[in-house]
């Protein structure tokens, strides 16, 4: 990842919550243009201009089970995928970040397989839909990109012991970023990316600063990972 790319994912942290954002993007002049589905020719015509986008932690992007009128791509910041399970619970199962477009089924005329919410400020630029057009080509483009997404989160469960899946889920948040430096997600959430109860996220964590894996931040929530 080229410094330029680094540069912008850090800015995510400093994103002026409120602050205007320009209201329709340049996606030949952006350095995401390359490998965002919104920069696609193929879509030409379907879709209305791109907006730009600031949202604060917490926001929801995408409910799982609505209609999905528009794609999103994230530009600056962390997006947190959850799935709601038949009995009602929801679990965190990816985090997601710049580059990656959501709202894919958008394409296909279908609902939203999960929960996306903001995990961190975020800029993200978004078009609508104009008109109910399948474009399976594409959509199975930026798919495959989520699916190998998913299929690392997942391998992260198969590890075998907390804390090397807490060591790996950490790693994979800084590789997001571009950046060491890790704002710890809230526990509950760490722990289901983890696969593990908020307890053991805790003793994790100490074992990994013990064996100079992580080093504490300049604040209490924020980790550096080591190489």
């Amino acid at each position: 990842m080229d410094r330029r790319v680094r540069q912008i994912n850090r800015r995510a942290s400093r994103v002026a919550l409120g602050s205007p954002a320009p209201p329709q993007a340049d996606c030949a002049a952006c350095v995401r243009a390359r490998d965002c589905l919104l920069a696609r020719a193929e879509l030409r015509g379907h879709v209305a201009p791109t907006v730009e986008r600031v949202v604060s932690a917490g926001t929801r992007i995408i409910l799982q089970g609505e209609p999905v009128h528009e794609l999103v791509a994230i530009k600056i910041g962390l997006v947190l995928l959850r799935r709601r399970l038949a009995s009602g619970e929801v679990c965190a199962v990816a985090l997601v970040g710049p580059g990656l477009a959501l709202g894919v089924c958008a394409l296909l005329s279908s609902a939203a397989e999960v929960d996306a919410v903001a995990l961190t400020a975020c800029r993200l630029c978004a078009r609508a839909v104009r008109v109910q057009h399948q474009i399976p080509g594409v959509a199975a483009a930026d798919g495959a990109r989520l699916l190998e997404a998913l299929a690392d989160w997942a391998a992260i469960g198969r590890l075998r012991t907390a804390t090397q899946r807490v060591e790996e889920t950490l790693r994979r948040i800084a590789h997001l970023q571009g950046a060491a430096r890790v704002v710890l997600p809230p526990r509950e959430v760490l722990g289901q990316l983890s696969a593990c109860v908020p307890e053991t996220v805790s003793r994790a964590l100490a074992t990994l600063v013990r064996r100079g894996r992580i080093r504490r931040g300049e604040r209490r929530g924020v980790v550096y990972v080591l190489a």
